[in-house]
């Protein structure tokens, strides 16, 4: 009922089939939602509405100052993803693991972000990003190609290895990136498929 009053050319110009096949590609690819909601059930998403606080990750950081040289000694098991995008969002990778300080456990996410240079000034532009500043802090790395280059990617596993981080698997949804997939595994990494599917990135939230 709320697709047939959202679309008011239900079964002139848009079929039940196509509208429920736009709900679940949606459904399954986080990309496509918010233009699911606002262009198929007309309800408008305020980006401004988000799951963390960044605040409180900004507040919890500075309580520690440990270097990357200094992690990759502490006696943690880590755990590796990568959230994969080719040419309009940010690639990511990121590294996970929990300290035991013999107080309390202290969650560690170390992150680093990807992007093809030919598109960053409009994305800084459009987003609100300063990817430019982020690469000048060593945040980022901007491939010259017109797309992000997953070689970048594997090569900062392969460093963060080398400098003594013992990455248990690395996590990836394989539907959007078979060639990294590849050459993370060459490199001798321990892969896991996890799919970008709403119910299992939900589980989390839901109470």
């Amino acid at each position: 009922n709320i697709l047939k009053m959202a679309n008011p050319s239900w079964g002139v110009t848009v079929s039940l089939k196509a509208l429920k096949e736009e709900a679940e590609q949606a459904m399954n690819d986080p990309q496509t939602r918010n233009e699911f909601f606002n262009k198929t059930l007309n309800i408008f998403t305020n980006s401004m509405n988000a799951y963390f606080n960044p605040d409180e990750f900004i507040a919890s950081d500075s309580c520690y100052d440990w270097s990357l040289e200094e992690l990759a000694r502490l006696p943690i098991r880590w755990y590796g993803g990568a959230d994969l995008s080719r040419l309009h969002d940010l690639t990511a990778a990121a590294l996970y693991g929990v300290y035991h300080d013999g107080e309390k456990d202290v969650d560690i996410c170390i992150t680093h972000a990807f992007f093809p240079r030919i598109n960053a000034q409009k994305k800084a532009n459009d987003d609100g990003i300063p990817l430019f500043g982020w690469q000048s802090d060593g945040w980022l790395t901007m491939s010259n190609t017109p797309t992000v280059l997953y070689d970048d990617i594997v090569k900062w596993f392969i460093k963060m290895r080398e400098k003594g981080f013992k990455i248990a698997a690395v996590g990836m949804d394989r539907k959007f990136g078979r060639e990294f997939l590849t050459k993370m595994k060459q490199a001798r990494f321990k892969m896991i498929d996890q799919p970008q599917l709403f119910y299992l990135k939900s589980e989390g939230f839901r109470r």
